[in-house]
This record gives C-alpha cells, structure tokens and sequence, in this order.
C-alpha cells in the first residue's frame, strides 16, 4: 500500500483472491450490498471457500503491517474448527510464510494440497494477533466421533494447538462473574447451546482511523456438506451501520442474530476486540 494511502480492506481480500473471476464478482456483491448468498453446493465450493482464505489472509497481512489495531475472529462450528484439525509441522508452516514473502503463495498451496490452504491462513490468523477462538458444542463433537464422521485424532491436534499457545499466554479473560479462564491467541469456548443456523465464521477488526470492520458468512461445516444449505456472506467497512439502521437488512439481521448467539455463549465481541491487545480481557466489565 502506498504511503499516506487510506486503509481499504476490501482491495486487500481483492488482491488475495486474485484471478478468480466468480470469487472476485461475488466479493464485489457482498462489498456493495452488505450481502449475497450462494445457494448451491458447487458454488460454495467455488466461492465460499476462497473468499474465506482471502478474507483471513488479507486479515492477517493488515494485523502484521499494523494496518489495524485490533481483531477477533470466532469459528462457531458444531465441532472444533476443522482446518485447525489438520496436522501443519513447524517446517510446512515456516515454508508457507516464505512464501508469502516470494509471493508465491500459490504455488505452495498447489504443492502442498494434502491439507486444506485454510489449515495455513487460520494459523496464520491467530500467529499474527488476531484473537482466534473456535466455539463448538462437545456434545455434537462427540457425535460425529461417534458416528465416524470426523476423527478423535483431528480433535487432539487442534487440542493440542490450544495447549501449546494457553502455555505461551500471560493473558486471562472473564467469561462470567468468578469465572476465568487462561487463554491466548488461539482459544475454545465451549457451546452452552448450538444453533445449527448459525454455523460459520465472524470476524470483526478496528481500522487505525477507529471504524469497525465486520464480515461473517452462515453454512455448514466439511462434514456436513452436501445437506443442501444455503450460504450467506455480509460484509460492513463500518458496524455503525448498524446502530443507523442504515445497511442491507439481511446484513443487519444476519450479524445482529450471530451476535447475540455469540453473547449467550460468552464471547462477546466486541468486548473481545476492544481488550484484545490487553493481558486481562473481561467480557463482563
């Protein structure tokens, strides 16, 4: 980005979509409308999927240049995030920054496709300071172990992921009154009750000059593919649109459901972002 240029989020999902004609048309939909769905399961495949990686890669690279000042992601799934279930050795990690730095990132996902590139870009969410948390229900986790849906081994790795950056953390959070809990970068929140229709993924980000980013997307999740879902994408440069009342109504609806489920579930976002940067976040005070 250009010296004295402003910081423009959507040019930068933009760039790291690159020649993607439908993923690009349908960034451009939801940037202009506040919204757009993709209703079919070859279309989620298509588009979806690249627009999520290039919204936590373009996250990601904004959070290292100091682009924003602070950032929260939630990964509200029946059972822990899925690309974080996927074995990424410090090696495979380390080549994967490399080459972003050569600009070739591409390539290494071609070359590198035993794992889905979003093991790399949610990873890469969290290393670069945004506050990752997946929250899932371990009653519907145990479900699916049962029902060979997704694999016990999956789940001890991404347990492992929460073990290793809880060891690292000085940070503690206060989910409710007596209630805290040690947490890092990358944390879990255990579902008290899930909604299937509101499975998916939100991000919200603090811009340098103060305006509050959100993008959040509704499906279902890999094991559950093919149940005939519909998707649904939303995206706001500011959130103060939602006090003006003044975006897409399915945007405000969408975001406004999502975050008060998040809240019945102890994460409350915008406390999050707001004690992001801060070793004691209490989402209570």
């Amino acid at each position: 980005m250009p010296n004295g240029s402003t910081f423009n989020f959507s040019d930068c999902v933009q760039q790291q979509i690159g020649q993607d004609d439908q993923a690009k048309e349908a960034w451009q939909s939801i940037t202009q409308d506040n919204y757009t769905a993709a209703d079919s399961e070859s279309e989620r495949k298509k588009v979806v999927g690249t627009i999520q990686f290039s919204v936590e890669m373009a996250l990601a690279q904004a959070m290292e240049k100091g682009d924003i000042k602070s950032a929260v992601c939630v990964i509200h799934t029946p059972t822990p995030c899925t690309p974080l279930r996927q074995k990424v050795d410090e090696d495979k990690y380390a080549a994967f920054k490399k080459s972003i730095g050569e600009g070739n990132v591409d390539g290494f996902l071609a070359e590198n496709n035993e794992v889905g590139k979003r093991a790399y870009s949610v990873r890469r969410l969290y290393k670069s300071g945004v506050k990752t948390i997946s929250l899932y229900s371990q009653e519907k986790t145990n479900e699916a172990i049962s029902a060979d849906k997704i694999k016990k081994e999956e789940v001890d790795i991404f347990k492992g992921l929460i073990k290793q950056e809880e060891k690292n953390s000085k940070s503690w959070s206060c989910l409710s009154y007596g209630r805290y809990v040690k947490e890092g970068k990358l944390a879990e929140r255990e579902a008290k009750s899930f909604d299937d229709g509101l499975t998916g993924a939100t991000y919200i980000f603090t811009d340098k000059s103060g305006k509050t980013h959100g993008f959040s997307l509704l499906g279902s999740q890999k094991h559950e593919a093919g149940q005939g879902k519909e998707w649904s994408l939303s995206y706001a440069k500011d959130l103060n649109i939602l006090k003006s009342k003044s975006g897409n109504p399915k945007f405000e609806e969408q975001f406004n459901d999502i975050t008060k489920y998040l809240k019945a579930n102890d994460v409350n976002l915008f406390a999050e972002i707001t004690r992001n940067k801060v070793n004691f976040q209490c989402s209570i005070c």
